[in-house]
């Protein structure tokens, strides 16, 4: 058996070590799963009926067509709504951030359920003060929601 030189021992581990590097960089490891057009129209369809939602109970603030009982449907659609929204994204591989953001909101609207149903305590100035607060957090929500999808449809460098 013939031994190399240590010259041609040195070149040969060079160019292993060069391929190593060059395989190497022919790799992707994904972060975040891919953008998902469903899930960013489906949270468009949300924001709006959100809005619209909390609108209409603004406008009739100090009245008894505010109370919670005329809405039970609307939050029962908010909660379907979110609940197939929920679903999608749960079906998506790499996709934590977004199951965890849609999680948040699936709360949230639990949250904003009960507090209709109290009446959004206060006298009516308090009560828009109220609203116009919950309008701004599910904007902000809905908002990081398609922020992030939208940066995976540009391929922005996300870690999950």
């Amino acid at each position: 058996m013939q031994y190399l030189n240590a010259t041609t021992s040195r070149v040969l581990l060079w160019i292993m070590l060069l391929n190593v590097l060059l395989l190497s960089g022919c790799t992707s490891i994904k972060l975040i799963s891919d953008y998902d057009e469903t899930t960013d129209k489906a949270v468009t369809a949300l924001q709006r009926k959100m809005s619209t939602f909390l609108v209409d109970v603004e406008s009739k603030l100090g009245t008894p067509n505010a109370e919670h009982k005329n809405y039970v449907e609307t939050y029962k659609e908010l909660r379907v709504d979110i609940s197939a929204i929920e679903l999608r994204v749960n079906a998506l591989p790499n996709n934590r951030i977004t199951q965890e953001q849609i999680k948040t909101l699936k709360d949230n609207i639990g949250l904003l359920e009960t507090l209709h149903k109290t009446g959004f305590a206060g006298d009516l100035n308090s009560q828009k003060s109220v609203l116009a607060t919950v309008q701004k957090d599910f904007d902000t929500a809905l908002s990081a929601i398609l922020k992030l999808e939208l940066a995976k449809r540009r391929g922005e460098k996300t870690q999950e």
